[in-house]
């Protein structure tokens, strides 16, 4: 497993998901200011190997006066061999991460294409959410044990289409759980829920308001983790490569309607 591995939607509709996986929720942002809200959102910066990128609020297509997250990335590979790769995230970033344990969003990929290295193979993408919970460490000193969850909708060669993916890993690499819910079609509406279920010592996962998959883990989570962050956007490993044609991943997705827990 690498490191990565390291629109609307009614509200009333979404609310009900939302109970349904046992977390009392809060409308977040609709986007339907007329700017990025900044006691909001904390913008992630971009890295050298993104070449284009676009972060704005658009119109819902149909629906002027509703708008939504638009957000576009390009990242290339390097090309001086055939064995490491390159990583990063781009989006937004919650400013007050800690408060969040729950947490519901729309997702419509409007575009994915993943071009890989045939030599060195692994090149991914995906529009989600990404965020640290607690650390195993009683005194964490590094974020190497930061705990953190991802959900989104991802891509590489190795699958047909966009799919659902959720899991929980360590800053170390170490990857307690992976899961696939589905695959999706582009530029289909899709709402994820995610849910740090302490008391259990799991998370939950919940796709368009089907069965929720539940992902327990057995290590200690009752310190804050040393690295606090919780972000909607996207990520991306994209290999290095010497021959042609370059690896690049592409995605163009818009977010909506994020709920938090109250």
């Amino acid at each position: 497993m690498t490191k990565f591995v390291q629109a609307k939607v009614g509200v009333v509709l979404a609310r009900c998901w939302c109970n349904a996986a046992s977390a009392q929720m809060v409308l977040y942002d609709n986007f339907d200011a007329s700017v990025i809200n900044p006691a909001k959102w904390v913008g992630n910066p971009g890295d050298p190997h993104i070449l284009e990128e676009l972060r704005t609020l658009a119109a819902v297509p149909g629906v002027p006066k509703d708008k939504q997250l638009h957000l576009m990335q390009r990242a290339s590979g390097r090309t001086t061999d055939n064995s490491g790769s390159t990583g990063g995230l781009f989006g937004l970033s919650f400013p007050n991460p800690s408060a969040i344990t729950a947490l519901s969003f729309t997702v419509a990929v409007n575009t994915v294409k993943v071009v890989d290295c045939t030599a060195n193979p692994g090149t991914r993408t995906s529009a989600e959410f990404r965020g640290s919970f607690f650390s195993e460490d009683v005194s964490p000193t590094s974020s190497n044990d930061d705990v953190g969850a991802d959900f989104g909708i991802e891509q590489s060669l190795q699958e047909s289409g966009p799919t659902v993916v959720g899991f929980v890993y360590d800053g170390n690499g170490d990857v307690f759980g992976y899961q696939k819910l589905g695959t999706v079609a582009l530029k289909s509406i899709n709402t994820l829920f995610l849910q740090w279920d302490q008391p259990n010592h799991r998370f939950i996962f919940q796709l368009n308001g089907g069965t929720q998959v539940f992902e327990p883990y057995t290590v200690s989570d009752t310190s804050p983790p040393f690295y606090a962050f919780k972000d909607i956007g996207f990520a991306r490993v994209v290999q290095d490569c010497t021959s042609t044609p370059r690896p690049y991943a592409l995605v163009d997705a818009d977010f909506d309607n994020v709920y938090v827990n109250q």
